[in-house]
Parts: structure tokens; sequence; C-alpha cells
């Protein structure tokens, strides 16, 4: 009797100690196919290698809500992950003596925002709008150019937009560019 009780008590400890079960209410998650690599979804214009003190460059992004850009297949974003504001950020930018690498196209430069804006008080990563009536997200801003120097845009997919859904599922992330450079090198300008 004792080693049925045993046998009994270990058989509940080991299925106690390797459940694999998901707590009720809790989000599966599977994000398999849910990162993409597309190319050119940023605009910059005018885009060009040497710009003047105070010329105005005006950065825009837009993606489809509904897109075939996952492994997956046709997603809809918005009702996947019903996130009003996607997170944008343009890629590693580095000004000539700059320090930190990423936020230099902002500093002493003036960002104004058409549509879209600053995500949680840090420069560099923006607020990308869902726009119900076209079914997209867009986010649109103009740049003034008020520091001299020389600007690198490192030229790698490394610009992205971000979907965060729930708090611990349904992320979407996609790795982007700017459109119609036709090649992998690196954008430079010049401000003067």
């Amino acid at each position: 009797m004792a080693t049925k009780f045993f046998k009994i008590g270990c058989l509940f400890f080991v299925l106690i100690a390797f459940n694999g079960c998901i707590p009720l209410g809790a989000e599966e998650c599977d994000e398999y196919g849910t990162e993409a690599n597309v190319s050119g979804l940023i605009k910059i214009t005018p885009l060009q290698e040497t710009y003047n003190v105070g010329d105005v460059i005006t950065i825009t992004a837009t993606l489809p809500s509904k897109n075939n850009y996952f492994a997956t297949g046709q997603v809809d974003i918005h009702a996947e992950t019903n996130d009003d504001n996607g997170r944008f950020s343009l890629a590693m930018w580095q000004h000539e003596g700059s320090s930190f690498p990423g936020t230099s196209l902002y500093v002493d430069n003036v960002v104004e925002f058409i549509e879209g804006g600053i995500e949680n008080n840090t420069m560099g990563v923006f607020k990308m709008p869902y726009f119900a009536e076209n079914d997209e997200y867009r986010i649109k801003y103009k740049v003034t150019l008020n520091r001299t120097g020389n600007y690198i845009l490192i030229q790698d997919n490394s610009s992205n937009i971000y979907f965060q859904g729930g708090s611990t599922c349904n992320r979407y992330f996609i790795n982007t560019d700017i459109e119609n450079n036709n090649s992998i090198e690196d954008i430079t300008f010049t401000v003067q």
C-alpha cells in the first residue's frame, strides 16, 4: 500500500514539475513569420548629395495594413494587433564628429511632424499612426537642416517599423530602407 501511494505521489510530482500547459487566459505565442525585410518603404525628398543650412527634407513612410510581406501570407496588421500606432525608427545616422550614432539627424536640426509624432519622448523612435480611411499606417515629417557637416544613413534594411500588439504576442517587425536607392551603399550627404 505504501508503495502504491509512493508511486502515485511520484507520478503526481512528475506531472506537476513537467506541466507544459499554458495558464488559462494567457496568449499562446507563435511569432514564426512575423518579421519581414521590405525594401523601399521610406522616402526622403529631395534626396541629394549637398544641402545648404536651412534646407528642408521630408521623410515619409507608408505601410498598408493588409499586406503579403510576411512568411505566413497575407496579414492585416491592424486587425491582428489592434495597434493604432506603429513605431518607426529611421536607420542609424552618423554625423561627422558625433559621439552617439542614431540620433544625430535630429540634434540641432528642427523636426516638424505632419503625421505621426515622438514615441515615449524618445527622439528617433516615432509614432506611425493608423489611418482607417486608407487602411494604412503613415508617418511624415520635415527636418530643417541647421547643423553643418557630413551625414550617413546606414542602408542595410536597418530602419524599421514595429507593431506591439498584445503585451507579449502579436508582434510584427519590418526592416526597410530608402526607396529607389537601388544599391546597398549608404546614403551620404553634406550640409554646408
